[in-house]
């Protein structure tokens, strides 16, 4: 393209407020039925992650990974515009040269754009989900910024405080002992503010904030961008470090703070100790599958 792919807000460079804008990703043709089937046919099964869930935000249980069984490209976009599926198309970045061309050169716009702002890890994946389709509550580990596509959603964020992420689960997230999930209460949703998405828009939260997903109509297609900077990534090694030290030595080890000497002696430690033979990382956390969808005739 020969403009630029983001409208950033120009007084939006805090990393600790929501931010919203416009976006033309769209314009690409990456992301239209023809390319999304495409790209079902030759992506690994093992990424195309398949989803289903409930009418119930607060019934975890009811969001099930399960596979799409022999359909076909075809058939398999079909359900998604039919059912109440989710589809999570992980590392797209690594595995679509296309589209990670697209994440490296809207990230290089947002650096020249946004003072201070440096990704020094990106990836991405992306959403192709049913119109009533949700996202249960959860945070993430990177950074994000969710450019919506195709459809539309509402995106909740909750604030970012122990009451809705608690410091250990957000631990679990980072050495991936949970899947993202987090307690989840009814009540939280008063203190949450909801953001409705339409194609072209783009939203982006403070680093680690809980949030969830409701889709209002039409077949949802989202690119989901992650990122690390410098400063997220001494904020990830910290707690990491917190969990594995108090873990193997019973270090009373909580505090947060990521810059100075301590955090530096905690996380360069931590480096040392996983070294040593023997010594037990978290085990990370996968789900099974549930169902696979079935071709009907």
């Amino acid at each position: 393209m020969d403009r630029p792919y983001v409208d950033w807000p120009a007084q939006s460079a805090s990393p600790d407020v929501v931010i919203r804008g416009r976006h033309r990703l769209a314009e690409t043709g990456l992301f239209d039925d023809e390319q999304l089937m495409a790209l079902f046919d030759r992506y690994d099964p093992e990424q195309l992650r398949v989803y289903r869930m409930g009418d119930d935000h607060h019934k975890l249980d009811e969001f099930q990974l399960g596979s799409r069984g022999e359909l076909t490209a075809g058939e398999l976009l079909e359900a998604v515009k039919a059912g109440r599926l989710w589809l999570n198309i992980l590392n797209i970045y690594d595995e679509h040269e296309g589209i990670g061309q697209l994440v490296d050169d809207v990230y290089d716009e947002l650096e020249q754009k946004v003072p201070g702002f440096r990704a020094v890890w990106r990836s991405a994946n992306l959403l192709v989900s049913s119109p009533r389709a949700k996202v249960y509550y959860h945070a993430d580990a990177p950074a994000n910024l969710l450019w919506h596509l195709r459809g539309d959603k509402r995106v909740w964020v909750y604030p970012r405080d122990e009451r809705f992420i608690p410091q250990t689960w957000l631990e679990k997230i980072y050495t991936r002992e949970s899947d993202d999930d987090l307690p989840y209460e009814p009540a939280f949703d008063a203190h949450a503010t909801a953001y409705d998405l339409a194609p072209g828009e783009f939203v982006g939260w403070p680093h680690n904030s809980p949030h969830r997903v409701d889709n209002l109509s039409g077949l949802n297609v989202s690119l989901t961008t992650e990122h690390y900077t410098p400063e997220g990534m001494r904020k990830r090694n910290t707690y990491v470090s917190n969990r594995h030290l108090r873990k193997w030595f019973g270090l009373p080890i909580r505090s947060t703070s990521i810059d100075g000497p301590v955090p530096l002696a905690k996380r360069l430690l931590f480096r040392l100790a996983r070294r040593v033979p023997g010594v037990p990382l978290a085990v990370e956390e996968h789900d099974l599958e549930k169902f696979s969808l079935e071709r009907h005739s």
